[in-house]
C-alpha cells in the first residue's frame, strides 16, 4: 500500500488529498487511486493510494528516504488522529517550539481532555 503519492507537484499523504484528486506514484509515475479508511476484521485500516492494476517490477511505491515503516506508521496516525478529531487541523512533519513532530493534532479551542493539541514523534505527548 502507497502511503504517499504526488498531487499537482507535491508529495502527499493520503489524508492530505480529496478523493478526486489526480495522485500519481513518485517511484514508478503510474496514476494512484485513493482508498477511504476502513475497517477490516475489526482492525483499523488507514486511508490508502492504491495502484488500480498491478504495479511495474522495481515500483517502490513512494520511497522518499524514510523507510516503508515509518511511512506507514505516520500515515495511519494522520488518518486515525483524523477520524478520533474530525474537528482538529491534523498536520505531518511540523515544527511546535522546538520540536517537530511527525503527526500534530491541533484545536482550535482547548479540548477537554487533551487541551490546544497533541503530537506524535514516538509517542503521544500532551502540549
Amino acid at each position: 500500500m502507497p502511503f504517499i503519492a504526488r498531487v499537482d507537484g507535491n508529495l502527499c499523504m493520503p489524508f492530505e488529498v480529496d478523493k478526486n484528486d489526480s495522485a500519481t506514484c513518485p517511484s514508478c509515475g503510474n496514476r494512484l487511486t485513493i482508498r477511504d479508511s476502513h475497517h477490516r476484521n475489526g482492525a483499523f485500516v488507514a486511508r490508502h493510494f492504491l495502484h488500480p492494476t498491478t504495479p511495474p517490477d522495481g515500483c517502490q511505491s513512494g520511497s522518499t528516504g524514510e523507510s516503508a515503516e515509518h511511512r506507514r506508521m505516520k500515515s495511519i496516525a494522520a488518518s486515525k488522529a483524523k477520524s478520533v478529531f474530525p474537528n482538529g487541523t491534523v498536520l505531518v512533519e511540523s515544527t511546535i517550539e522546538s520540536r517537530r513532530a511527525d503527526v500534530l493534532v491541533q484545536f482550535d479551542q482547548t479540548h477537554p481532555d487533551m487541551g490546544r493539541g497533541l503530537l506524535s514523534k514516538y509517542n503521544i505527548r500532551i502540549i
